[in-house]
């Protein structure tokens, strides 16, 4: 049985290799298979994840996250338990400093504080050398961190949660100086700000980058903002980070990876055109997309009115 398993890994190996060498010429340069079919980037190599009984890397990733995520939605399902205490304790901040509520006001309303510091930080990660599997893996979490935002705002209208501590009577928040504009009143969990912001530093974790770990914490700090506000209870954050690595350690299975090598060759290929397109999504990403969205509801409002 062992030589049979040990066989299908080897054909597995094979096809993944066949792609790599049809789909990436190199011309003399360095194997682009070296990361794929070796544990390099992971902790654990497959084969001995398996023989220790446990699920290969990025799957167990993806099942830790999604436990996490299940008992963010169970504190936001119960918020007595959890999120009202915490929400209060950060709410008696408010007021008393009209320096510092505009300080985390900035911070909530600008992504240049957030989404920018750590989008330039991918495309760090992403010059730091030329390997194909790195990049494929960077660009696809990338894209899983942004398609991870959308899912989060389909899933505040669709879950049966909680509206934003602004407007949660039970509470009585004390709005910051200079928080003058009224919040959305749909459901605030899961976080989609926190989602992509989240997704992004998971790419870092990806990506083996020296600040992933401190970025966290910065991340972390930063976004606590929006609970400060009254936009979200800490819940909403917490599983907004938890569907954002799901989201991106997903797209770091083998099959997914060497797939995404296909756009990695364009870019080999046709640099102008990737990274003026690289450039335009990475901006939005960054930006969470504000402009568009705003754009898009003034015309869906004028469409309506008519």
């Amino acid at each position: 049985m062992t030589r049979v398993a040990n066989t299908g890994r080897h054909e597995s190996a094979s096809r993944i290799a066949g792609f790599w060498r049809t789909a990436l010429p190199l011309q003399g340069k360095a194997d682009p298979l070296r990361a794929i079919l070796s544990p390099a980037l992971s902790p654990v190599a497959p084969e001995r994840a398996e023989a220790a009984g446990k699920a290969p890397y990025p799957a167990r990733q993806v099942l830790v996250s999604a436990v996490v995520f299940a008992l963010a939605f169970a504190a936001a399902t119960h918020p007595d338990l959890f999120d009202r205490p915490v929400t209060v304790l950060i709410n008696r901040l408010a007021g008393h400093s009209d320096l510092f509520d505009r300080i985390v006001n900035v911070i909530y309303w600008y992504p240049t504080f957030t989404g920018a510091p750590l989008m330039a930080l991918v495309w760090a990660c992403w010059f730091e050398d030329e390997d194909f599997e790195r990049r494929s893996r960077i660009m696809l979490g990338t894209l899983a961190a942004a398609g991870a935002g959308f899912v989060s705002r389909l899933l505040q209208h669709a879950l049966p949660t909680h509206p934003r501590p602004y407007y949660d009577a039970a509470i009585q928040f004390r709005v910051p100086l200079g928080q003058d504009q009224l919040l959305n009143t749909w459901h605030s969990f899961p976080s989609d700000h926190v989602t992509v912001f989240a997704g992004l530093v998971a790419v870092l974790f990806v990506a083996r980058s020296r600040l992933a770990v401190p970025m966290l914490i910065y991340t972390a700090v930063m976004e606590l903002a929006r609970t400060y506000m009254g936009a979200h209870y800490p819940s909403d954050l917490i599983g907004g980070a938890a569907l954002a690595f799901i989201c991106v350690w997903a797209v770091q299975m083998p099959q997914i990876v060497a797939g995404g090598g296909r756009i990695v060759a364009w870019e080999r290929n046709h640099r102008p055109a990737f990274y003026a397109t690289a450039f335009f999504l990475s901006y939005q990403v960054a930006m969470l997309f504000t402009e568009l969205r705003s754009a898009g509801s003034l015309l869906m409002h004028q469409v309506l009115q008519r």
